[in-house]
């Protein structure tokens, strides 16, 4: 952090500091549905931060990018897009280059996450729709597959009650950028019946040239419960983006102007719909009998211009998965026991025509898992399972390996320890894989699936009623990592398994105090040493990770329906996308800060309306956390400069 930014940051968080928002991680009573066995927060051997409904109203965020740069300092983010959620990526844990495919992105059991090598498209999340996020920040490829290999976001729409809420809200701000949001949910609990429906519209010319976009976004379900506890669940979404792609800068243009586009034809649009259906029965006491099913279609048509005209590229894709589970919960010896059996079939289908090369991909992946959570004494839990997972795919263009089969395992063992009633320790050891995406081949040879191993440990705590905290450490080394060389083979450019392990060392923290309608604070911190451990790179950093992020909130009541809420993101510099000999100048450190004032009246004719106005980049910082490495040099995606966002929402 240069002395510039030190000192600015030394002024404002004592300010900060008697004005937070709590960071939604203490140890919640809630369910955490990706656990898939009806654990709670305090019940898992791992760290989970839980993001309800109320703290994304209370946020000022406007979409999950900007939620998650708020609220989670163990989420990285590269703003490949500017304002656009549907361009810009997130990561976990320390790696950097296709970091995304890396973290399992669900929203109500549907993965948002793709076979080849497009990240999840982020603006498929209406944030006005989202009953509560779960994240979990370790690996959970025993019960979720390849793409959770450094953590899950899960994001769950279904309400947690019957209470009838509908809410209007529209909103609007810097370069042009408006929108409007339309939800309700609901219930009747004698009929053991809920509903929830969302719509969304966002326009926006965006920070750069050639960086507009309109997005717009449906989704909505129906659940009926039954006494038993057996339910039936049907939910559907609609996605159409329609948005410019700015692309990438030199140093010098950078510099000279963030604003520009190279790119001024450049365009991608994308539609997305599907359904989701589950349902869970209750066999007796002890077992119950879950089926989820998903299907999935993405359509995409995008242009670009390489400098002898425009390139046209047209790909749609089919997703379709099935998973039948058994959950046991029984007493074994006078211990709870909880076990959950699950098995799952995947088919994926891409069809494609990129200029001159029509090709289709198909990919079929099936397996099972099991995980035991077994209560060895009233404070102590043991938990372990495993993962098989076989996998093949054809490629009708491609002419030295059209087919491969791959066999995968996974497995975890975790011990959690309650000291006290609102406490928590735990250690957790897993092997881990991701499977390459489908167009992460080298000369028309696909690449081996890439592995690991990691270890957690850490606790979380609330005290005093008012104060959580919690840590986590982690130690991973990862086998065969894939990523993508400009400077290996006959022409460069090229994805490989990388010869040698990587390593990745390096825990979070939080802290926080909150007082109802008086202030509060939250701390977040996280550190990771990401490098390669042997070969020809040995010792090097590992592009597109920052060091050291630190994350602090704040809100304070002026008055008892009036408050101020602010904080800061910190990100220490990192090297460029591919850099992998450490040999460019690196990215720079930054801070960026955020402030607002929020509205909530109780009382009167106004109950129910909430009106925020927010301004991001306080001081309009210049600033780049992401940019790849090239034949030419740099390229640089810059980040959104001082941006502010007004929205008035009315709640009946």
């Amino acid at each position: 952090m240069n002395t510039k930014t030190l000192a600015l940051a030394m002024a404002i968080i004592p300010a900060a500091l008697f004005a937070a928002d709590k960071e939604s991680s203490e140890l919640q009573p809630i369910i955490v549905e990706a656990t898939r066995i009806d654990q709670t927060q305090a019940e898992t051997p791992a760290s989970i931060q839980v993001i309800t409904r109320e703290d994304i109203a209370t946020s000022g965020a406007k979409d999950i990018v900007e939620l998650m740069k708020r609220k989670s300092s163990a989420i990285n983010i590269h703003t490949v897009g500017g304002l656009n959620p549907a361009l810009n990526q997130l990561s976990m844990r320390g790696y950097g280059e296709s970091g995304f495919g890396r973290v399992l992105v669900l929203v109500d059991g549907e993965v948002l996450n793709n076979i080849d090598m497009c990240a999840p498209n982020l603006s498929r999340i209406n944030l006005a729709s989202v009953e509560r996020i779960e994240i979990i920040s370790t690996p959970e490829t025993v019960l979720h597959g390849a793409s959770a290999s450094a953590g899950v976001i899960n994001i769950v729409t279904t309400p947690n009650d019957y209470e009838k809420h509908s809410r209007i809200e529209v909103h609007g701000g810097s370069y042009d950028t408006y929108g409007v949001n339309l939800s309700t949910r609901g219930g009747f609990e004698e009929l053991g019946l809920q509903y929830w429906s969302a719509f969304g519209y966002d326009h926006s010319l965006g920070y750069r040239t050639n960086s507009q976009f309109d997005i717009w976004n449906w989704d909505g379900g129906i659940k009926e419960n039954f006494d038993n506890g057996a339910y039936l669940r049907f939910s559907a979404f609609y996605n159409y983006a329609d948005y410019g792609l700015s692309g990438s800068l030199s140093e010098a243009e950078f510099h000279a102007d963030p604003r520009l586009s190279n790119t001024p034809l450049d365009y991608y649009k994308r539609k997305s719909f599907g359904l989701n259906a589950s349902a869970l029965g209750v066999i007796n006491e002890d077992n119950r009998l879950k089926l989820t099913f998903t299907a999935s279609r993405r359509d995409m048509d995008s242009a670009n211009d390489y400098g002898w005209g425009l390139s046209f590229y047209d790909y749609d894709m089919w997703s379709y998965e099935i998973r039948p589970e058994w959950i046991n919960e029984t007493t074994l010896w006078g211990h709870d026991n909880t076990f959950i059996l699950g098995a799952f079939y995947r088919y994926d289908l891409l069809e494609g025509a990129f200029p001159n090369a029509p090709f289709d991909t198909d990919r079929n992946t099936f397996g099972t898992y099991a995980k035991e959570a077994f209560e060895l004494t009233e404070d102590l839990t043991l938990e372990f399972g495993g993962r098989y997972e076989y996998m093949r795919s054809f490629k009708s263009n491609e002419a030295i390996t059209p087919k491969r089969t791959d066999q995968m395992h996974a497995y975890d063992v975790g011990l959690v320890y309650h000291i006290i009633d609102n406490a928590k320790t735990y250690v957790r050891a897993s092997r881990f894989f991701r499977i390459p995406f489908i167009d992460e081949t080298a000369n028309g040879e696909m690449l081996k699936s890439e592995y690991g191993y990691s270890v957690d440990f850490g606790g979380e705590v609330e005290f005093l009623e008012e104060f959580y905290g919690g840590a986590n450490f982690f130690l991973t080394r990862t086998h065969d990592e894939i990523a993508l060389d400009p400077f290996h083979g006959l022409y460069g450019w090229e994805n490989r398994n990388l010869p040698d392990s990587t390593l990745r060392n390096g825990f979070d923290l939080k802290l926080g105090w909150e007082r109802d309608k008086v202030a509060g604070v939250s701390l977040g911190y996280t550190f990771v040493d990401a490098r390669f451990e042997h070969g020809a790179y040995k010792n090097n950093k590992i592009p597109c990770v920052s060091e050291s992020t630190l994350l602090l909130n704040g809100k304070v009541w002026l008055v008892d329906e009036v408050s101020a809420f602010g904080g800061m993101r910190y990100q220490s510099s990192q090297y460029a996308s591919a850099d992998f000999k450490n040999e460019y100048d690196k990215l720079g450190d930054f801070a960026v800060f955020h402030l607002g004032l929020q509205y909530i009246p109780e009382i009167g004719i106004l109950k129910g309306a909430h009106i925020t106005f927010a301004i991001d980049n306080l001081f309009d910082k210049k600033y780049c956390d992401y940019a790849a490495v090239g034949w030419g040099g740099y390229g640089y995606y810059p980040a959104v400069g001082r941006s502010y966002n007004i929205s008035i929402a009315y709640e009946f």
